[in-house]
């Protein structure tokens, strides 16, 4: 898995103690996991031995088979429809056209931090968190996600690799002030190697 473990795990326990976190195992053997503003879809046979146990500790086992179930650490599991959490979010990579990758920029908001994603054509934020979630290591035969893509009119990227999908909701451009930069910096190169002057 390409995610950092410990901030995914982070994300997992908090939705479980918050909004709820979507679990679905697919009848093809996907699982399905997210929280109010990301998801990650795996192959069942490749999840990690830790996020895995993160999840069997918070909820108890996995569903089954073609279950879809949401947990909250107040309350028993609700069953959803499935079709619900699971959304092949690999293929939809591979339909998207633009394409970003994380810049070097970090940007203040309203109440957090955002990473900056430099596109083609425009650059756009994420939560500071995604940035760092999709640094983690990487398996022998597991490709490294560089590109992110996005969609018209979709708030959210997705990243791919050989093994597994990611989806972060996008940050918000509710402000002037973060309108602004992004357009001040639309062109320049926010992806530069760190390198020492001689």
């Amino acid at each position: 898995m390409f995610t950092d473990t410990t901030i995914l795990k982070t994300l997992i326990k908090g939705a479980w103690k918050g909004s709820g976190l979507h679990i679905e195992h697919t009848e093809g053997g996907w699982l399905a996991v997210g929280g109010l503003w990301w998801q990650f879809e795996i192959d069942d046979q490749e999840i990690s031995n830790k996020i895995k146990a993160q999840i069997v500790e918070l909820v108890g086992d996995l569903p089954g088979l073609g279950q879809a179930l949401v947990y909250y650490k107040k309350g028993d599991p609700q069953t959803e429809i499935p079709g619900t959490t699971f959304k092949n979010l690999m293929a939809d990579w591979a339909k998207r056209e633009k394409e970003y990758q994380i810049s070097n920029v970090i940007l203040r908001t309203a109440n957090d931090y955002s990473a900056v994603l430099e596109g083609r054509d425009d650059n756009i934020l994420v939560p500071g968190w995604a940035a760092n979630l999709v640094q983690g290591e990487v398996d022998a035969d597991e490709t490294l996600p560089v590109i992110a893509k996005g969609a018209e009119g979709r708030c959210n990227v997705i990243w791919a690799n050989n093994k597994m999908a990611l989806m972060v909701i996008c940050g918000s451009t509710d402000y002037a002030g973060e309108k602004a930069f992004l357009e001040a910096v639309k062109g320049v190169d926010l992806t530069w190697e760190f390198v020492m002057e001689e």
